[in-house]
């Protein structure tokens, strides 16, 4: 190396660490502003959403057509103090057959802790629901719907599940299948409000 490029790399050594510096500067100011807008922003915006979502349930009356009284019918605000699951679902949905053994096995393992399940079945025949009720054998109770519920409720599809905490306000809305372990987690917060 020559006398000339000695001196060069030398004295662009501490403009490097200096531009280095300013660089490693630079990321930490992002990264606080980064937290800065989680925090200051983010965050309560997604728990206003939250706490916005807890929303009284529309109450009904509907004809319990499985697992109940014959000519009964259920009303949800008897269930106040409870948690609630709905699960509006209707025979020909397939994903409807595929969530129905999970909302079932939720029903058994939480009966005891004070989880009341309802199955809503909509856009049916009433005679189709029951016999699709009968051939799964739900051990919880299913009342028939002809639209006006789902509508109260905004069911866009099938299957809607929603949750009411204790105080009867609605905590949680899925439309799709939902796996155990989250429709578990949701249960537990409602159970817990």
């Amino acid at each position: 190396m020559t006398e000339h490029h000695r001196e060069a790399a030398t004295s662009a050594a501490p403009k490097a660490a200096r531009r280095g510096g300013r660089v490693l500067s630079r990321r930490r100011v992002v990264l606080a502003l980064g937290a800065a807008l989680v925090v200051g922003v983010i965050l309560p915006r997604v728990w206003s959403r939250r706490r916005a979502r807890a929303v009284p349930a529309p109450d009904f009356v509907l004809p319990v057509i499985y697992n109940g009284e014959e000519g009964s019918r259920v009303r949800l605000s008897d269930a106040r103090g409870s948690a609630v699951l709905l699960d509006f679902w209707a025979s020909w949905c397939g994903p409807c057959q595929e969530q129905a053994p999970i909302v079932d096995e939720l029903a058994r393992r939480y009966r005891a802790r004070g989880l009341v399940v309802l199955g809503i079945d909509t856009g049916d025949e009433q005679e189709a629901a029951i016999r699709w009720a009968q051939s799964r054998k739900l051990s919880y109770a299913v009342a028939f719907d002809g639209g006006e519920v789902a509508a109260a409720y905004r069911v866009e599809g099938l299957p809607t599940l929603v949750v009411i905490d204790r105080r009867g306000r609605i905590v949680a809305t899925r439309t799709r299948v939902v796996s155990e372990a989250e429709l578990s987690r949701l249960v537990d917060e409602a159970l817990a409000e």
